[in-house]
């Protein structure tokens, strides 16, 4: 046992425990490793506290091992490919050794690219901002570029490659300090989503007589869209100008979809047509519903659309000329509005206020999911995640397997026309003309409430909003106004590049650089302004289509001056009635607070309801051709 001594004791003479030190040690190194081991067990114990401290602090040192410069290089660097950002930047600082081994393994840029694979944030901002060009090439190019991205000229970068000793040490500085500032970008973009900042820009579409733009697709290059005018307009990217016009539908274009191929439509003429995606050129027609196509969807040589008449029809596309009828779904009390599908479920959203599951290889039925109050208008399937929006203002998150709801979110004032959901949010639009996006892990923790999920409100439409679309980006919705809008929340900042280019830009597109994060209030009637109400407010206040005669005469009441009068707004009240229509609630609500009276009524006479509860005839979706309530 080690003993504790108050004194150390005066020990033998240096000249002897020099003699035997040297015996002991040639002896010790004669024993086996076993018996080293023993003697110096044996030594320890009989050390005192103080002694053994003192060897412990010899022996720790002798016990660390540098494993990086140890291990062969391509150990080390598959060791240090493994830890994140944080953790490379702080071994870069270990020692030169470390520094060394990271950037001749080209770390920080394998790791960047790992990012971009995996990632499609990454990968999206890596193309729109043109970093991606230093990913994924060879060590010679990317010297090159990294040269010129510095300022050089491309044969001055050559030039300078060819004389430089350590590329590699000059490339892993450039991909360090690339690095961070990916992340802030990053970061600056969830910050964008959150606060509402974005950049806007819009088309006019200029539809000559039926105005509303049904639906819509983009990507990079074009928007797609489908207009009530029954065409279907390809819109360029970079100028925002119409390139190209498909016609052959003989009513609206209600739905549509494409790939690198083709473009599917469905239209109010119940017809499906197919068309080549690059040349315009229409390449077959589709009829077998007997009342219009509410929504379409295909993917993996299988096509399915949904119509008025309370069918489903599930395609075969053997190619775009030539799609058999596989198989209808019927089982809906009312028109079927939206249909989604991957292999293993198609689902199905109808008036009667149902979701029904069905089985895609054997379109088995499987279940019911009930608990919307009001005809379901939209809905997105992804993941066993359903996600619906309702004529009942509500949108409700559905787990497919079980057919529970998860969660109801609340917020939008009118129907929820059109709903589309990612891994981090879900983004709707509704009648009410707003676009709302939503939290989605808070909307699946069954803790939060479902009226504290909305991260913003966008404000920006003038009618009611039919369709949308996003990314990690940006948003990009159509309306009852004819407009497309694109929320850009990447790109926010006040110098926005004038992309007007040709003589008639102007006419359909309009740019407002950085839109202000606060939510944008509902237009309200300005009575002191020569023209209050145009087309596009005519189209809120009646519910069908009218002829122009009509429509004039109605636009010259609606031409309210400085001098107007309640008893002005109940006349050209009565003037609606008498063409059989009826102020809308929310026009109704303007006019009373501008007016500041409370004899601004809808004096519609009480009519019997449906067995939804609602009016015959005056559904909110009544002018909607593209979505049905309740029968």
């Amino acid at each position: 046992m080690a003993t504790i001594s108050l004194s150390e004791s005066k020990g033998i003479d240096a000249e002897e425990y020099s003699t035997k030190t040297d015996g002991l040690c040639e002896l010790f190194d004669k024993m086996s490793d076993t018996q080293q081991q023993r003697i110096v067990e044996k030594l320890l114990q009989r050390m005192n506290h103080h002694q053994i401290g003192s060897v412990e602090n010899f022996i720790k040192p002798l016990l660390q091992r540098d494993f990086i410069t140890l291990l062969p290089i391509t150990i080390s660097e598959m060791v240090l490919e493994k830890i994140d950002a944080q953790s490379l930047a702080r071994a870069s600082a270990v020692s030169k050794e470390w520094r060394k081994v990271i950037a001749r393994g080209m770390l920080w840029r394998k790791l960047i690219e790992s990012h971009v694979r995996e990632d499609s944030l990454w990968r999206g901002l890596s193309e729109k901002r043109g970093w991606k060009k230093f990913l994924f090439t060879s060590t010679e190019q990317a010297t090159i570029l990294i040269a010129m991205n510095k300022g050089m000229a491309r044969q001055e970068a050559e030039n300078f490659k060819d004389r430089l000793e350590d590329p590699l040490t000059y490339q892993h500085e450039f991909y360090r300090d690339l690095y961070p500032r990916i992340k802030r970008d990053i970061e600056q973009i969830e910050e964008n989503w959150k606060t509402g900042r974005h950049r806007l820009q819009r088309i006019n579409c200029q539809s000559e007589n039926s105005k509303g733009v049904y639906c819509l697709q983009y990507d990079d290059h074009k928007i797609i869209s489908g207009l009530r005018d029954n065409t279907i307009k390809i819109w360029n990217r970079s100028n925002l100008q119409c390139k190209q016009t498909l016609t052959g539908h003989t009513g609206s274009v209600l739905c549509l979809q494409y790939d690198e191929r083709i473009i599917a439509s469905g239209s109010s003429d119940a017809t499906v047509r197919i068309w080549d995606v690059e040349t315009g050129i229409q390449l077959n027609t589709l009829i077998h519903h007997s009342e219009a196509v509410l929504h379409l969807r295909f993917n993996n040589g299988m096509l399915v659309t949904c119509s008025k008449d309370r069918s489903i029809a599930v395609w075969k596309m053997h190619s775009a000329q030539e799609i058999d009828l596989r198989r209808v779904l019927v089982g809906h009390r009312a028109a079927v509005n939206v249909v989604d599908f991957d292999d293993t479920y198609i689902v199905s959203a109808s008036g009667d206020r149902t979701i029904k599951v069905w089985r895609t290889d054997t379109c088995e039925f499987i279940r019911t999911l009930n608990g919307h109050k009001r005809g379901i208008a939209c809905l997105q399937y992804r993941d066993g995640l359903i996600v619906s929006g309702s004529s009942d203002n509500t949108i409700r998150l559905w787990d497919i397997e079980c057919g529970s709801c998860l969660k109801t979110l609340e917020g939008h004032e009118e129907l929820v026309r059109c709903i589309r959901f990612d891994g981090k949010r879900i983004v709707s639009g509704a009648y009410d003309g707003k676009i709302k996006v939503w939290d989605l892990k808070s909307a699946l923790d069954p803790r939060t409430n479902g009226q504290s999920m909305c991260i913003q409100t966008l404000h920006q439409h003038n009618g009611r909003v039919f369709r949308l679309q996003f990314d990690e980006f940006q948003i990009v919705s159509s309306s009852h106004d004819d407009t497309i809008i694109i929320w850009d929340f990447l790109n926010t900042g006040p110098d926005v590049p004038n992309m007007a280019i040709g003589a008639d830009a102007d006419e359909h597109m309009e740019i407002i650089p950085q839109m202000p994060i606060q939510q944008q209030p509902v237009q309200q009637i300005n009575f002191n302004a020569p023209m209050v109400l145009g087309i596009e407010a005519v189209d809120d206040i009646i519910h069908n289509p009218m002829n122009q005669a009509m429509l004039q005469n109605l636009i010259n009441h609606i031409q309210l001056g400085h001098n107007n009068s309640p008893q002005q707004i109940i006349n050209l009240q009565q003037q609606l009635q008498q063409h059989g229509h009826n102020l809308q609630p929310h026009i109704l609500q303007q006019l009373q607070q501008i007016v500041g009276v409370n004899n601004v009524q809808n004096n519609q006479q009480e009519q019997p309801m449906d067995a939804d509860g609602d009016a015959p005839g005056d559904h909110p979706m009544a002018d909607d051709e593209s979505v049905l309530q309740e029968d």
